[in-house]
């Protein structure tokens, strides 16, 4: 052993033991599982997640109805001709991002503990904006190019 180590008494180590085991049971207190909310709050976000599921499938349903309006070679304009089926990309790129979403909402609530329920609640709406925003944005691209197959 060095000269210049000490050895720790034991009322050292048992007093900085006993202030690592306040501050576990502290940190522990106040936080709370997803499972021990209210359940009024739990079912307000599995309604909100209901929704996010539902306008997902938005763009497939828009290119479905209305594919079968379309022959097999679409023109887009300026002489491109794509085949019908090109344009359910966007529609299932929608929906992959959408279970990202999916993933998301289902792994933070599996596995995070939480101390307020505002920022749960917050977490989630932000998840749920970005699922409508990437749907309106992929409707929105797929209406356009249904509006240049039909008029060109």
């Amino acid at each position: 052993m060095s000269k210049h180590k000490r050895v720790a008494s034991v009322q050292a180590e048992a007093a900085a033991q006993k202030n690592v085991d306040t501050i576990l049971q502290n940190m522990h207190k106040g936080q709370k599982t997803i499972a021990s909310l209210p359940k009024w709050s739990q079912e307000l976000a599995h309604h909100r997640f209901g929704w996010s599921e539902l306008i997902s499938f938005l763009p497939l349903i828009i290119i479905t109805l209305t594919s079968p309006l379309l022959s097999s070679q679409v023109s887009m304009g300026q002489g491109l001709v794509v085949n019908k089926n090109a344009l359910f990309i966007i529609p299932f790129a929608s929906l992959l991002i959408s279970a990202g979403c999916y993933l998301n909402v289902k792994i933070r609530r599996k596995g995070e503990r939480i101390t307020d329920i505002d920022h749960f609640a917050m977490n989630e709406i932000f998840t749920l904006l970005s699922n409508v925003v990437v749907v309106a944005l992929c409707s929105g691209v797929l209406i356009y190019q249904l509006i240049r197959a039909f008029t060109a």
